[in-house]
């Protein structure tokens, strides 16, 4: 599931916990305008009853994120981060 928020692509992705079956966790990525590498990533949340919840919560989470960002903001403006 994709979204956009200003300039910036906004993107969930899903899975089921293995540790609790019956629950979703979900993250979402920002993208700048035309990059193929996201900018940030958030945890959204592990407690998610739906697959469809999951992706909604990962959305929003990215939102929130890119709604901080520069609108100028890309990669090539960054300085390098290693985790």
């Amino acid at each position: 599931m994709d979204e956009r928020e200003g300039g910036f692509r906004l993107v969930a992705v899903a899975g089921q916990d293995s540790c609790v079956p019956n629950l979703w966790k979900s993250m979402g990525l920002v993208y700048a305008s035309g990059e193929d590498v996201f900018l940030e990533q958030v945890h959204a949340g592990a407690d998610f009853a739906t697959r469809e919840e999951a992706m909604a919560g990962g959305i929003a989470a990215a939102r929130a994120v890119a709604r901080t960002l520069d609108p100028t903001e890309c990669r090539a403006n960054r300085a390098a981060r290693f985790w």
